[in-house]
C-alpha cells in the first residue's frame, strides 16, 4: 500500500494518525534508533498495540535485542506477562551482558509472575555485571523482605545505600528494612537521610513516623505524618496518625482521622486496620462510659 493510499485509509485524527504509522511498519526507518524512537513515542501516546505490531515487523529483519527488550517492556504494561518473558528471555540471549535487561526479567518475575527464586537470580546477575549499580540490591532487599528473610533484605539494603549514598531511595529501602527487624533507632538514622536527599516523597515522612511511633517519640511522629499527608494524602496515613492520636489519648481526632481515611482507596488490610482501631476506640469508649 502506497504512502497516498495509507492516508486515505487512515486519515490523521484524534489518534495523531498512530495506526497509519502502524501500517507503514519500518518501510520509512531506516534504523533501529528510528524504529525504537517511534515506538517509544507510540508508546508514551497510548498506542500500545500498534508499537507492538511495528516491532513484530521489524524483529524478523534484523534479530535485534534492543527490539525484543522493547517489545517485552510493552508487553508487560499491557498485561502480557508470558509473552513480555519470552521477549525479554530473548533479548538477554543475545545480549547476555545487559544488566538492564536481567533487571527487567527480575521485575516482570517478582511483580506479575509470583517467581521469586528467579527473581533474585536475576538480580543477582543484574548486579554482579554492574558493580557500583545500587538498583539491583535495592530490589533484592524488597524482595527478601517480602519472603521473611529480613536479614538478607538489611544486608542489600546496606550494600545499596553503601553505593549510592546520593541515592535517596537506597536510604528509604534500608530505612524500612531496620524497621522490619526492629532496629528502629537505625531505622530513624536512614529515613532522615532519605529525606534530607528528597524531601517531598510522602512515603518516607510516613515511614519516618512509624519509625519514631516504635520509639515513643509521638510529637514528632505526628509532624511526619502529617506532612506526609499534606504531599500525598492515602488510607494508611491517615490511620497512621489516626492510631497515633488513639495512642495520645486523643480520641476525637483518632476519629477524625479514621473517617477521613475512607475518603481514599482503602486496602483490605488498609481495612482491616481501621475497623480494628474503630473497635478499640468503640471498647474504650464503652468501658469509659460503664464506670462513670
Amino acid at each position: 500500500m502506497s504512502n497516498l493510499a495509507l492516508q486515505i485509509a487512515y486519515p490523521v485524527n484524534g489518534y495523531r494518525n498512530s495506526t497509519m504509522r502502524a501500517a507503514i511498519g519500518i518501510t520509512e526507518m531506516n534504523s533501529i534508533e528510528e524504529i525504537l524512537a517511534e515506538c517509544k513515542k507510540l508508546e508514551h501516546e497510548g498506542f500500545l498495540q500498534q508499537a507492538i505490531d511495528i516491532l513484530a515487523s521489524a524483529i524478523p529483519q534484523t534479530q535485534d535485542p534492543r527490539l525484543y527488550f522493547r517489545r517485552g517492556h510493552i508487553q508487560q504494561k499491557i498485561g502480557e506477562y508470558r509473552q513480555s518473558l519470552s521477549n525479554y528471555s530473548v533479548a538477554i540471549i543475545l545480549s547476555p551482558a545487559n544488566a538492564e535487561y536481567y533487571l527487567s526479567r527480575a521485575n516482570l518475575y517478582a511483580n506479575c509472575l509470583d517467581d521469586t527464586a528467579s527473581a533474585i537470580e536475576d538480580y543477582l546477575v543484574a548486579a554482579t555485571l554492574v558493580p557500583d549499580w545500587s538498583y539491583p540490591h535495592q530490589e533484592l532487599s524488597m524482595v527478601y523482605l517480602a519472603i521473611g528473610e529480613k536479614s538478607q533484605a538489611v544486608t542489600h539494603a546496606v550494600v545499596s545505600a553503601t553505593k549510592e549514598p546520593h541515592n535517596s531511595s537506597a536510604h528509604f529501602c534500608l530505612g524500612v528494612c531496620r524497621l522490619a527487624v526492629g532496629e528502629y533507632y537505625l531505622a530513624i538514622e536512614a529515613l532522615r537521610a532519605a529525606i534530607l536527599l528528597e524531601p517531598t516523597y510522602e512515603a518516607y515522612w510516613s515511614s519516618l513516623g512509624r519509625a519514631l511511633a516504635e520509639v515513643q517519640n509521638l510529637d514528632e511522629a505526628k509532624t511526619c505524618y502529617i506532612k506526609a499527608i499534606e504531599l500525598k494524602p492515602s488510607a494508611r496515613t491517615w490511620f497512621n496518625l489516626g492510631n497515633l492520636y488513639y495512642e495520645m489519648e486523643l480520641i476525637a481526632l483518632a476519629i477524625e482521622c479514621l473517617n477521613s481515611a475512607e475518603n481514599y482507596d482503602v486496602s483490605v488490610i488498609d481495612r482491616l486496620m481501621i475497623d480494628s482501631c474503630r473497635t478499640m476506640i468503640n471498647s474504650r469508649n464503652k468501658a469509659a462510659t460503664q464506670i462513670a
